[in-house]
């Protein structure tokens, strides 16, 4: 039996970086506001008055009539400036200075790139985007190779939504001219222009630590599944979610085995809502308030231990009191972890994150 394979992001075999700092032209201008506005948008619509601050922030950089025959560093940091004029909150500010912080690094030949490819073979448009040295295809090929490739299931639809399935040996004639299957080195490239630390690019093995969002950020765009009807269901983890918190026995630490739905996809919705709230970075402060904490083996600590340090990390990165939030979940702080962020007087987040199922 044959065994297949999917080609997953495909690049061009030449790419050149353009000079940093360098002024950009109008097509790099353009396109890097449009990224900006992306970016703004992500981080600002899940938060209370979020679409409003959107559209002020916007109209002000479109009213703008000074980021001609500047550099993208400077161009961001004009356009900062009206995030800082509107945003009032320090922390979402901060979320939206990383991201712009991310942008910068870019280099100035990414803007330029051109956004689609056409399979001169079979004429199948392609999105593209350059990032680092190198322009990656954003979709799975399509091209077929006769009894060297085959659409998931035998179905067409497949095919045009997930690209086709190849043999080692279709896989390897499949790529278009001028276009490749990526190497490592490709790999680390990607990782790096996405923010990944030079020390980090050759790190091996899941014990050790390895960047902090890049592959999160890969996905940023791709529809949730937590949205869709899983094979076999007939709700989705979102409507489960709401099944679970209303569950007067829920236990985030316990599983319910009377429950009429899974609770363990379910259960992922309350990360879900964190990350809509706060925006990806809110991941990476986590990670970097535990490295920052000696580590001590403590005996005997059970789940409900490591849960209480969870929710108190939490309440520190975000600077809010998240206690309802968890209580809502079953995830319940004990006494002392309770009175510690108390202690911090921490105010509510403006909107509920628990109440965000989209």
């Amino acid at each position: 039996m044959k065994k297949y394979i999917y080609i997953p992001f495909l690049m061009l075999a030449f790419a050149f970086a353009a000079k940093a700092q360098a002024v950009l032209n109008a097509q790099q201008l353009g396109n890097l506001v449009v990224g900006l506005k992306g970016a703004l948008k992500e981080n600002l619509m899940p938060i209370a008055n979020g679409e409003a601050s959107y559209n002020a922030v916007v109209q002000r950089w479109d009213a703008r009539r000074d980021l001609a025959g500047k550099t993208k560093s400077q161009v961001i940091d004009l356009l900062y400036s009206d995030v800082e004029v509107v945003v009032k909150s320090s922390a979402v500010r901060y979320q939206i200075n990383q991201v712009f912080a991310l942008y910068d690094r870019m280099p100035d030949s990414q803007f330029s790139a051109k956004t689609s490819f056409k399979d001169p073979r079979d004429g199948e448009v392609y999105g593209i985007k350059k990032l680092g040295n190198r322009t990656w295809m954003k979709e799975n090929l399509r091209y077929d190779m006769g009894n060297d490739s085959i659409c998931y299931d035998d179905d067409g639809e497949n095919c045009a939504e997930f690209g086709m399935l190849y043999t080692f040996n279709g896989a390897m004639k499949a790529c278009p001219t001028g276009w490749r299957l990526p190497s490592d080195n490709d790999w680390m490239d990607l990782e790096n222009a996405l923010g990944m630390p030079q020390n980090q690019l050759m790190v091996d093995g899941y014990s050790t630590t390895r960047g902090y969002r890049e592959g999160l950020m890969l996905q940023v765009g791709r529809p949730s599944t937590l949205a869709q009807v899983q094979d076999g269901e007939t709700l989705t983890n979102f409507e489960r979610a709401r099944k679970y918190i209303a569950d007067p026995k829920k236990n985030y630490l316990v599983s319910n085995e009377e429950a009429d739905y899974n609770e363990l996809f379910s259960k992922l919705v309350m990360f879900h809502q964190l990350r809509s709230f706060y925006g990806w970075d809110v991941i990476k402060r986590l990670h970097q308030y535990f490295r920052k904490q000696p580590y001590v083996e403590v005996d005997g600590e059970t789940d409900a231990d490591k849960a209480n340090r969870f929710i108190y990390a939490m309440c520190v990165v975000t600077q809010n009191d998240l206690v309802p939030f968890f209580r809502k979940w079953g995830l319940n702080a004990d006494a002392a972890t309770t009175q510690k962020i108390n202690g911090m007087r921490l105010p509510l987040p403006k909107t509920d994150p628990s109440t965000i199922f989209k």
